[in-house]
């Protein structure tokens, strides 16, 4: 098996108690096509809030998984996580950043945030 570099990225913003709640928040608000069943649409729900819960834990625990990233172009900083893989996720942070892509209203949010936290530190 050859391996390969996988890196993924999120939006750099200060998880307080009341952000995470709006994450939360709209993670029972994600939007689905007509016709997704009620079953499906709970279970990707409850992926959005595990996986919310699970970021949480990774970005304020004691690993740093992490490295923040910014060009000068950027107003807001990333999160970046990777290295090498052989089939798995290279980092657990890697796993759930690559998750929170399924979830684009969760993202626009962090990243309203993070251009708000962004420009409080200029």
């Amino acid at each position: 098996m050859s391996s390969e570099f996988i890196y993924a990225t999120i939006p750099a913003c200060r998880l307080t108690e009341e952000r995470v709640a709006k994450l939360q928040q709209l993670a029972d608000e994600i939007p689905f096509p007509e016709g997704t069943s009620d079953e499906e649409i709970a279970d990707w729900r409850e992926i959005a809030k595990t996986t919310i819960d699970e970021l949480v834990e990774l970005v304020n625990g004691p690993l740093t998984e992490y490295s923040e990233f910014r060009t000068d172009e950027m107003d807001y900083t990333l999160l970046i996580t990777g290295g090498m893989s052989w089939g798995e996720s290279p980092t657990n942070c890697c796993e759930q950043f690559t998750q929170l892509d399924n979830f684009p209203t969760i993202i626009s949010q962090m990243l309203e945030w993070a251009k708000a936290d962004f420009a409080a530190s200029v």
